[in-house]
């Protein structure tokens, strides 16, 4: 038996923020913008993963309680293709802003209290974080329980719009057939 030296080497780093005033973000998977809530980055080596959580806001611009979310992910670090405001936040939360996002944020008079207020609302979006998820929780257990049916309201609106369009195609096809002549041979 060999002596190996236990070791701990740290391979990434998560932090979960709280964001307020941002702009909505386009819904990948489905109709509307997303209102960003908090956002959780994740970095491994070169790749940063950014899952945006928040409420969607339906195409007309009505902002619902439906809770989505979305991925972002740069495996090489090049977020350019991300939202400016995520990508200057995630190489903000990481530490090391590169030239290609230049965030407008304000200059530091005081470090120190700007690392306080920092810390106050980092502390802040991890209470919002785990309110959400906790709310979030008890759907799916309602859910469970059979009491209650939860409804992503992305998927589910994508998933309506599919339906309305097939049941006009059928009937479209159901009216073409009725006046089409039958031969019989």
């Amino acid at each position: 038996m060999t002596d190996q030296t236990p070791t701990i080497t740290v391979t990434g780093q998560s932090v979960t923020l709280d964001v307020t005033g941002q702009p909505d973000v386009s819904n990948k998977y489905g109709s509307g913008q997303i209102r960003p809530r908090f956002v959780r980055l994740d970095y491994q080596d070169t790749a940063i993963h950014a899952q945006v959580y928040g409420c969607w806001v339906r195409e007309d611009g009505e902002l619902t309680d439906a809770p989505v979310d979305q991925d972002y992910v740069a495996r090489t670090g090049d977020v350019r293709d991300w939202p400016d405001w995520l990508a200057a936040v995630a190489y903000l939360a990481k530490g090391a802003a590169p030239a290609v996002v230049s965030p407008a944020l304000p200059a530091s008079t005081d470090q120190a209290t700007e690392i306080a207020q920092l810390r106050e609302k980092y502390t802040a979006g991890l209470r919002r974080a785990d309110e959400i998820n906790n709310a979030l929780m008890e759907e799916v257990q309602r859910y469970a329980a059979g009491t209650e049916h939860p409804v992503l309201w992305s998927v589910y609106n994508e998933m309506h719009k599919r339906a309305l369009n097939a049941e006009a195609e059928v009937e479209r096809l159901r009216r073409l057939a009725d006046e089409t002549p039958t031969t019989e041979a």
